[in-house]
């Protein structure tokens, strides 16, 4: 901006401040973009607060190829007091919360491991939630429970929470994606080595490996290591 005058009148000063405040913002944007552009992921361990805590760990996985669910969230609870926890993860790019980061790949599906300190003490998984582009967002109905037990001072392996994604043909022939299911496996060899990478002295042969074997209240869309993989359940 130019003014005609050695001192600034009182409509140039106006004019300058707008411009001032126009650059500040795209400047604060053009940084908020960078900022976002960054990777996340779930991995990060919560330092321990106190000698009571224990940690879990495990990884999450879903379709490279399918449909956008932004965000993927598992959710966990302790029995003991009713405090509630999630496993989330973005499968793609938001301008907000950036990217999860993958961290392994195999047969069309990608994940991140996770590991987070807890009070010791017993827990439950007891539902999720998939949001879509279109605006819904699928869960169980009802919630569910799968038990597992945190004790202070050891880590334990939880396991692959895996999303398989459901889907059907329109008259048209293209594919309608409407929620899917969830399954748990034993991958420890595979995500204990990613993690102990980045925490070698809480990740290693001491770890427990404790995937859930019970359900205390009965879901079919989180299906156990014994239970058989069913594509026509679902539920929305």
């Amino acid at each position: 901006m130019l003014c005609n005058k050695p001192l600034l009148n009182n409509k140039c000063k106006q004019l300058f401040k707008m411009e001032v405040s126009m650059k500040t913002a795209v400047l604060a944007l053009m940084i908020m973009l960078l900022t976002a552009c960054k990777t996340t992921n779930i991995n990060t361990v919560l330092h321990h607060e106190s000698s009571t805590q224990g940690i879990i760990s495990g990884s999450m996985a879903w379709p490279i190829d399918g449909p956008v669910y932004n965000p993927l969230v598992f959710k966990l609870r302790s029995t003991d007091t009713g405090q509630e926890y999630s496993l989330e993860v973005r499968p793609s790019f938001n301008i907000f919360h950036g990217k999860t980061e993958v961290q392994f790949s195999s047969n069309g599906y990608g994940g991140t491991t996770y590991a987070l300190a807890l009070p010791s003490g017993e827990y439950e998984f007891y539902n999720y939630s998939m949001y879509d582009l279109n605006g819904t967002t699928w869960s169980s109905r009802n919630d569910y429970s799968i038990p597992f037990n945190v004790s202070a001072n050891q880590t334990i392996y939880l396991g692959e929470i895996k999303l398989h994604v459901k889907s059907s043909t329109d008259f048209l022939g293209g594919d309608v994606y409407h929620g899917g299911f969830w399954t748990f496996a034993d991958k420890h060899k595979r995500d204990l080595a990613i993690l102990s990478k980045h925490q070698q002295n809480l990740f290693n042969e001491n770890t427990l490996v404790n995937i859930p074997k019970n359900k205390r209240k009965f879901t079919d869309l989180v299906l156990l290591p014994s239970e058989k993989i069913n594509h026509d359940e679902s539920e929305k």
